[in-house]
């Protein structure tokens, strides 16, 4: 299977700061997914199932102070 989107939203608090230190800013969130379950290995009493994926996620941040926060997160499972 395959999942791929993408959302913009604004804040007007992207670093997480008190009141008079916070920057606003336009976020963009991307998300892939991909996941592949091949077929059941069967044996005599039973049967194998096998399954692998991958998931990343990664943020952009539109105002140049938030550059150095650009975030990208990934999980592989088995």
């Amino acid at each position: 299977s395959l999942f791929i989107d993408s959302q913009i939203f604004y804040t007007d608090n992207a670093n997480f700061a008190p009141t008079k230190q916070k920057i606003g800013s336009t976020v963009f969130v991307n998300t892939f997914q991909a996941a592949i379950t091949p077929r059941d290995l069967v044996l005599d009493n039973g049967r194998i199932s096998t399954a692998v994926g991958f998931a990343s996620q990664w943020y952009n941040y539109e105002n140049a102070q938030l550059i150095d926060i650009d975030q990208v997160s990934a999980t592989v499972r088995r």
